[in-house]
């Protein structure tokens, strides 16, 4: 029974502060929207001195009477009462009536002056922020209870998860009772024992700092010294004890020498927190625990750091008691924002699974945060230096061309950004900018390798070189039977029902060998664990070709011992995309040129180039799309693609590569590789054509081109962003009529290098209705030789222009079929229709 007495008191524990934090917050709202319909005085009344408070601020539209006072004057009676701390702090924290008159008495130069004030409704410009602040609040408690609740069901046994647990209980009761948001004048019922409850709540947050140094002493083993002197952990809170004790003989200690002394012990005990935690991941020798470590270290710096620092700005700058309430307010959520972050990484830490991906988005993040802070604060500094320019030259305040100014620079701000980091990762890490540069370049040669045991060779040589990864094994999958094998025929312990498998094929991401395994998310059978082992693997990476898994790369360690980066995994994660559709192809073409008779030959192109074509049409916000093409022969090199973004935004793209059969079909399936690489970063549309372009201009011979258009969608404008590469001009049909040709861009893909794009802006209407088609279409013939042209689909287009996206493609399909006479056509026949809903 008391080896389980530790775990009851846990569960009663989450209970109860489970139930106090939703009292709490319950009360809160309340006592929110009651401060909400409640009046205030706009004039802004501040502290001066111990005892004196002046007019920081004076709205004179709720002055009804009397002498109208001026800023810095003291105010020294309000209704009946004197202006002292206490009665101060009695009338606004209490609840005013709006439209309500409160006769005031002020010095103004010394002389006693007296007005009546109206109180008005309250200043949305404090609640807004208040409320923001109170979710955040709400947010980040039940998050850290949510999280040790979570960690103890886990592993209940474990001592560093008991104390992980007490400390997200400790902090979420530091959240809640470190700050009193809206006084309890505001009240709007009465929970009983709430205030019996605060100070229980108050008193356990107070110890949240010596459990975080506990924590760091247990995790993620029990510290050595700890070890063998398990009464030293008596050391650890003996602060929060002496403390409490001085509060019980008030005599003996000076009461303020306590308040100041208590939140300067508790950063001390962060700081020491944080030095063993350091400690600890320079000492661990496990690549896994290194790894939870660091992410721990990561989301508790991002999380505490700033909360240490607003509590020493309250203890040691006494003026921030004059600040407005809306400073304050600004300064305590940016002490607490943090706080929403570091949960998750426990989470992860201590799931032991995507640790690195995780530690990846949190550097990226905090990157893009302090170069965006950067720039804004660039932006801020010349526009206010603008206007004091233009004030003291011209003594008037130009807001129109100081809003102009910001609202160019803030423009620019993007593009910005987009260099500064470039030149930042240029310049501070050059290793991981030369190793990108390395792997570009290798991507760029993909489409001159000859056959898969060259690609393996060369992908061995630059993973080698670049990362110093001792060993690459490709598993792939068998088109004959089921399972994968090794690239050699050296049978594998992977079969299709594998969980790692269906794990590899539902995830489509590198994954470490030692989080796979400890984290226990996928069961691998002890044969495949042998193999991994035995092979020395500890990555993988997903070969994904149109979400299906056609094999993966088993990545030994470093050879220079040390762990692989999340710059590494991202790096790795792209190539493996690139690797797997260049295996794709060279398989394929592998297949036609020594194994199979033509016929099977165009069948298995056939069926993979279905893939690379939408299977349905999306259904994205704003349009509505119809596709479809046709193929002369059982491979074609037309191709159309449908991307939506998770911005809400989608690319829509045609292209036509010259010739027909296999040769055009794997140029096309390159290209579709190449735009969905690119897609979905920050590059414009020209700069995506203009690289594009570059790796088809060196991969192709002279006698191949293709014409491509590529649009991008934005449902919140309507706006329409292309650009045509030779293509046939899309046009617009718009109340009935052919409205507008799309045209701008460049010439044929592959023909020139170092061609810069231009890209084009359409404004869409509801109604309109786009269409892209191939020279396929336009070019079909009759039996006089007479082409169908542009004429004759544009009378479709505009006959059918209310009908669904659909049924006007299979109206151009009847027309172009009829005027052939025949279903059977010279070249491929491509149609892309988009309607404005």
């Amino acid at each position: 029974m008391l080896k389980k007495l530790p775990t009851i008191l846990l569960w009663l524990t989450s209970a109860f502060i489970l139930l106090y934090a939703s009292a709490y917050f319950t009360d809160e709202a309340g006592k929110l929207f009651r401060w909400r319909a409640s009046g205030d005085i706009n004039s802004q009344i501040e502290r001066s001195g111990d005892s004196t408070y002046v007019f920081i601020a004076v709205d004179a539209s709720e002055f009804v009477s009397g002498k109208l006072p001026a800023v810095r004057d003291t105010v020294v009676m309000i209704g009946d009462s004197l202006v002292t701390r206490a009665n101060f702090s009695r009338l606004t924290d209490s609840p005013m009536s709006v439209g309500a008159k409160l006769p005031i008495a002020f010095l103004h130069r010394g002389v006693r002056e007296t007005a009546v004030i109206r109180i008005s409704a309250l200043d949305t410009s404090i609640y807004y922020p208040l409320v923001f602040f109170e979710i955040l609040r709400i947010i980040i408690a039940f998050t850290f209870i949510g999280l040790g609740i979570w960690a103890f069901w886990k592993r209940s046994e474990s001592e560093g998860v008991r104390v992980l647990t007490l400390f997200c209980f400790s902090f979420a009761s530091f959240t809640i009772g470190s700050v009193t948001a809206i006084s309890d004048e505001f009240q709007v019922f009465q929970i009983p024992f709430l205030l019996s409850l605060k100070t229980i709540i108050s008193n356990f947050s107070a110890f949240f700092g010596a459990i975080w140094l506990h924590l760091q002493l247990v995790f993620p083993r029990r510290n050595s010294w700890l070890q063998k002197r398990k009464w030293a952990i008596l050391l650890v809170y003996s602060p929060q004890i002496l403390t409490f004790l001085s509060l019980a003989f008030p005599a003996a200690v000076n009461r303020n020498i306590s308040n100041m002394l208590f939140p300067a012990l508790m950063v001390i005990q962060f700081m020491l927190g944080f030095y063993f935690l350091f400690r600890n991941y320079q000492r661990s020798k496990d690549a896994l625990e290194r790894r939870q470590i660091k992410l721990v270290l990561i989301g508790s710096t991002l999380g505490l750091a700033p909360l240490g620092i607003l509590i020493l700005i309250f203890i040691f700058y006494p003026q921030i008691q004059y600040w407005s309430t809306g400073e304050k307010l600004l300064l305590i959520i940016l002490g607490f924002i943090g706080q929403t972050i570091t949960p998750f990484t426990y989470v992860y830490a201590m799931g032991r699974y995507g640790i690195l991906d995780v530690e990846a988005r949190l550097r990226k993040t905090a990157r893009y945060l302090l170069t965006t802070v950067a720039q804004l604060a660039l932006v801020f500094a010349v526009v206010y230096g603008f206007s004091q320019f233009l004030l003291r030259n011209t003594g008037t305040d130009s807001r129109g061309s100081t809003l102009f100014i910001a609202i160019l620079l803030t423009m620019g701000v993007s593009r910005v950004q987009q260099r500064v980091q470039g030149e930042i990762d240029k310049r501070l890490y050059p290793e991981r900018y030369n190793l990108r540069k390395n792997f570009a370049e290798f991507l760029q040669q993909l489409l001159a390798i000859p056959d898969r045991e060259t690609l393996w060779s060369e992908l061995r040589t630059r993973l080698r070189s670049g990362l110093l990864i001792d060993k690459v094994v490709p598993v792939l999958r068998d088109s004959e039977a089921s399972g994968l094998l090794q690239a050699k025929l050296t049978n594998a312990p992977f079969e299709d029902e594998s969980e790692l498998i269906g794990f590899l094929q539902s995830e489509q991401r590198p994954t470490m060998v030692d989080e796979m395994i400890e984290s226990g998310r996928c069961k691998l059978s002890q044969q495949e664990i042998d193999w991994l082992r035995n092979n020395k693997i500890a990555l993988i990476v997903p070969l994904v070709v149109q979400s299906r898994l056609t094999g993966f790369l088993g990545l030994g360690f470093k050879t220079s011992q040390q762990d692989f980066t999340p710059n590494d995994m991202t790096i790795l994660s792209s190539l493996g995309a690139q690797i797997a559709m260049a295996n794709e192809n060279l398989r394929l073409l592998e297949e036609n040129v020594e194994k199979r008779r033509l016929e099977e030959q165009m069948r298995i192109a056939r069926t993979i180039q279905s893939g690379f074509l939408p299977q349905t049409i999306p259904i994205v916000p704003g349009i509505e799309i119809a596709g479809m093409t046709k193929f002369c022969l059982d491979v074609a090199g037309d191709y159309y693609d449908i991307i939506p973004l998770e911005d809400g935004r989608t690319v829509l793209t045609v292209g036509d590569v010259m010739g027909k059969g296999a040769g055009a079909a794997l140029l096309m399936a390159n290209l579709q590789a190449s735009l969905r690489t690119a897609v979905g970063g920050s590059i414009s549309l020209s700069e995506m054509v203009f690289r594009i372009n570059e790796l088809i201009y060196r991969n192709t011979p002279p006698e191949q081109f293709i014409t491509f258009f590529v649009g991008l969608f934005d449902p919140a404008n309507k706006q329409l962003a292309y650009v045509n590469a030779g293509h046939n001009p899309p046009f617009v049909i718009r109340d009935g009529k052919k409205y507008s040709e799309l045209t701008e861009g460049g010439p044929l893909l592959g023909v020139i290098p170092g061609v810069h794009y231009q890209q084009g802006e359409y404004a869409l209407v509801s109604g309109d209705v786009v269409l892209l088609f191939t020279d396929g279409v336009t070019e079909a013939m009759n039996s006089s030789t007479e082409e169908f042209g542009e004429q004759r689909l544009t009378e479709v287009v505009v006959n059918g222009h209310d009908n669904p996206a659909n049924d006007v493609l299979i109206s151009i399909e009847k027309a172009v079929t009829e005027f052939h006479g025949s279903s059977s056509f010279e070249d491929d026949f491509t149609l892309l229709l988009v309607r404005v809903t």
